[in-house]
């Protein structure tokens, strides 16, 4: 008799166990969020994003930036613009989007996410400013890296710089 209500108990303990465990799932925060519809590019893609080509549109709202934690990208910006994602790997998720940072400055940064939405890394690929229109990025994406020129219109020709940078297996880019 003992026997049986020593198994009865240890049943008991296991499903009240199992049940436990299946709430503790239920609490743990999911990691979707709606986000506007981002188009996937196509390799070699060219990032030139500037005043005259940008376009206002996919923007965020400020449950989507805070998912997406782009105010620790620039605390600045008003409005953050989702422009396409990026198709290094099924490991991580990679966004780019828009910004403004003031009146004269248009950023355009690459983010690398793990697959709980925490940075892994970023980069920006272009830039444009109207203030005295002297600089100017733009970047040329591959399946495993991205040069990126650097453009200064200080001197009486352009000088440019480039900088190729390879996305590793977690989503770090790294200066070749």
């Amino acid at each position: 008799m003992k026997t049986k209500l020593f198994f009865l108990l240890c049943i008991l303990f296991l499903f009240s166990c199992k049940k436990n465990d299946s709430s503790k799932t239920a609490a743990q925060p999911e990691y979707e969020l709606k986000l506007p519809s981002a188009t996937a590019i196509s390799f070699p893609y060219t990032d030139s994003t500037n005043f005259d080509n940008f376009k206002e549109e996919n923007i965020l709202d400020s449950s989507q930036v805070n998912f997406l934690t782009l105010k620790e990208i620039n605390h600045q910006a008003q409005k953050f613009y989702l422009k396409y994602k990026i198709p290094f790997s099924q490991a991580f998720e990679s966004y780019v989007v828009s910004y403004q940072d003031g009146e004269h400055e248009l950023f355009t940064t690459l983010i690398n996410y793990d697959k709980k939405y925490n940075i892994v890394d970023k980069i920006d690929l272009s830039y444009d400013e109207t203030a005295e229109s002297q600089f100017r990025k733009s970047s040329t994406i591959w399946k495993d890296s991205i040069k990126i020129e650097d453009i200064s219109y200080t001197e009486d020709q352009p000088k440019i710089e480039s900088i190729v940078y390879k996305i590793s297996d977690d989503g770090k880019i790294i200066k070749k």
